[in-house]
């Protein structure tokens, strides 16, 4: 059902009334992403809501302006992003393999991870990424995307996830279950991996607190690592994905060779994405502890 398969799998969020007119949530692919039509890249481009959220230019996502400014320099090449918005990092790996599968491997791909912690829960042929927060799921009910009785179970998920939100344990073997089929596949096909965590607010307060932890146990990860980026702004006052300047920064981050991948400037950036989101966007801080503790 989920094998083998270049489609993305997950709720199409754009049809909802919160994203309906919003040009970047449209997929422009029979698969379901918004990119070129599906074919051999030497370069592909993998994420969540930071490529397919509620961004008001999809010229600016961090992978087209990556995607621009390379194809001044290189031969033109199909503009390959795998992404939809609250998709899971399970399902990011599955595309990648499914691409690798049919089209061939890339020689290199630009990752934005999300949180390793999400879950995901088949419900008739769908993808629900499930976290420790219930407002998404009660959402997907509100706009007819799942049933009551799929609404208890996945509030079931949600439960066990607030369950682990302290579990070092289980955090970090999220973390390395990801890293481990990562690595399987770009070493069996000599991919290059260069990633960033994603800057979502639920993600900079998560890998704030996870980051350090995660990289001191999977060298792999830090060495793949090209640092993170600066948080700017979010994409609306309701929405807490990467806004504009924060896409800008992302892209700045994975084309750099400057070095911004060692653990202490990743610590002290992470540090300041935590304090703008406290800080300065204290709405969205706010809102996300909430719905993280809310009663289901």
């Amino acid at each position: 059902m989920f094998w083998n398969t270049t489609n993305d799998n997950t709720v199409d969020m754009s049809i909802g009334h919160y994203y309906a007119n919003i040009q970047n949530m449209k997929a422009t692919t029979p698969e379901g992403y918004r990119c070129d039509p599906l074919a051999r890249s030497p370069i592909i481009f993998l994420g969540s809501c930071d490529m397919s959220g509620p961004i008001s230019d999809p010229e600016a996502v961090w992978s087209k302006v990556i995607y621009n400014k390379m194809i001044r320099v290189l031969n033109p090449f199909p503009y390959i992003a795998l992404s939809r918005i609250h998709s899971g990092v399970d399902a990011l790996i599955r595309r990648l393999n499914s691409y690798c599968i049919k089209y061939g491997p890339p020689k290199k791909i630009f990752l934005v991870l999300p949180r390793p912690v999400c879950m995901e829960i088949p419900i008739r042929g769908t993808l629900v990424n499930v976290t420790e927060r219930s407002n998404y799921v009660d959402y997907l009910m509100k706009i007819n995307r799942i049933t009551p009785e799929e609404h208890t179970m996945c509030m079931k998920a949600v439960d066990f996830a607030r369950s682990q939100q302290d579990s070092v344990e289980y955090q970090t073997y999220q973390f390395e279950k990801s890293a481990a089929f990562l690595k399987m596949i770009c070493d069996c096909h000599k991919i290059e991996m260069k990633w960033t965590p994603n800057l979502s607010a639920t993600a900079v307060d998560y890998y704030n607190r996870w980051m350090e932890v995660f990289l001191r146990q999977v060298p792999y990860m830090e060495d793949t690592c090209a640092g993170v980026g600066e948080v700017k702004d979010f994409a609306t006052s309701d929405d807490g994905s990467t806004g504009l300047l924060t896409q800008a920064s992302i892209a700045d981050v994975l084309l750099s060779s400057k070095g911004l991948n060692t653990l202490d400037s990743i610590k002290s950036q992470l540090t300041k994405n935590q304090n703008f989101l406290m800080y300065k966007e204290p709405g969205h801080y706010k809102k996300m502890i909430e719905t993280a503790n809310r009663k289901g």
